[in-house]
């Protein structure tokens, strides 16, 4: 069994795998309507970094790589593999009004057994954000706990806190989110110009118990300070 610490640090690795030139726009039809806004203009109050609508696997506005997948169980995509957002259906359409697209992983894991998704920054500078905001849901009736860490050059095991994710898109209706200030590497928290050279993000799910499991995520985007 990995160490929750050996899991984190996978995100650092898969930061640097081959990308692509960012979003690209989608095929034809109802998605020509929603895919990756521009990159915006200094000082607006969010930032982007995917909103999943283009269907590839690489980050909005970040010439940096591509999103990657770890899992030491059975999972719907490969594990060390890209992976790409999926078409919404049914419900999901009407709640999450405006987006047609988002990650999807499920499958089987082991007590104590863990997949990973990591969004490749390369090198941005996360000194100024307040928080990391995305959309999540699980597929059943219990909640999941996850890590979600921000890996740098420095701190490769990432700096790491809690989240919780609902049944429901969101939590009560808001986006998840993380402040930045709470990350914490090894005990340590995060001090101002730790995350000035930061190379990914990823999302951790460790399964307590044995059996299936279903993750969403959709629109992960940073909030200024």
């Amino acid at each position: 069994m990995r160490s929750r610490s050996e899991i984190l640090g996978l995100g650092g690795a898969l930061a640097f795998a081959a990308g692509g030139l960012g979003c690209t726009s989608p095929q034809s039809g109802l998605f020509e309507a929603t895919w990756c806004a521009p990159k915006p203009e200094a000082g607006a109050p969010f930032v982007m970094l995917d909103d999943m609508e283009d269907g590839d696997d690489v980050p909005c506005n970040q010439n940096a790589g591509e999103w990657m997948i770890q899992s030491n169980g059975t999972i719907t995509s490969p594990p060390s593999s890209v992976v790409t957002p999926t078409d919404l259906a049914g419900v999901d359409l009407t709640t999450r009004a405006g987006s047609l697209r988002a990650l999807h992983v499920a499958g089987t894991l082991e007590a104590g057994g863990f997949v990973q998704l990591a969004l490749p920054l390369g090198y941005y500078d996360l000194s100024g954000f307040q928080e990391a905001d995305f959309w999540a849901r699980s597929d059943n009736s219990a909640q999941l706990q996850i890590n979600v860490a921000v890996t740098t050059e420095a701190a490769p095991q990432g700096y790491q806190t809690g989240a919780t994710i609902y049944p429901a898109w969101g939590e009560s209706g808001r986006p998840n989110n993380v402040a930045l200030d709470a990350l914490f590497s090894g005990g340590t928290a995060v001090a101002a110009g730790d995350l000035a050279s930061s190379v990914a993000i990823t999302f951790t799910y460790v399964s307590p118990v044995s059996g299936p499991f279903g993750l969403w995520l959709d629109d992960v985007q940073l909030k200024r300070r």
